[in-house]
This record gives C-alpha cells, structure tokens and sequence, in this order.
C-alpha cells in the first residue's frame, strides 16, 4: 500500500480516516458501532481516535493511536 510511505498530507489524513472507518465497518460491524474516526496530522505524527461502542453490553470506547511518519 503506497500510503505507508506517502508524506504527512491533509490528503494522507483523509485516506486513513476513511479506510479505518471503512475496515471496522466491514471487520467488526456486528461487534462494535462506530461513532467517530478522527484523523489528526500533527507535525511528524499521524493521530487517530476511534470512538465505539461494544454492542453486546453498550458500552462506550474511544482508542487511540499515534504514528511518526
């Protein structure tokens, strides 16, 4: 995938918070309920936060994590 070596872009923030949502969606839609993918590009870093929640029980997660271009 070339985004792994693609520069730090508004463009890269874009097609890592629509392919997230899009793979959870497909992977673990009947586990979880995504409510929000937010992709932060900051300096060096690429930031995403997931927030779900666990359909069997509705409770509520936000998970994030940090990459360095």
């Amino acid at each position: 995938m070339q985004l792994v070596f693609s520069p730090n872009s508004e463009e890269l923030s874009t097609a890592v918070q629509f392919l997230v949502q899009g793979s959870l969606q497909q992977w673990l839609g009947e586990l979880i309920q995504v409510e929000r993918v937010e992709v932060k590009s900051e300096d060096t870093k690429l930031r995403v936060t997931v927030q779900y929640v666990i359909r069997r029980n509705q409770q509520r997660q936000v998970t994030e994590l940090e990459r360095g271009l």
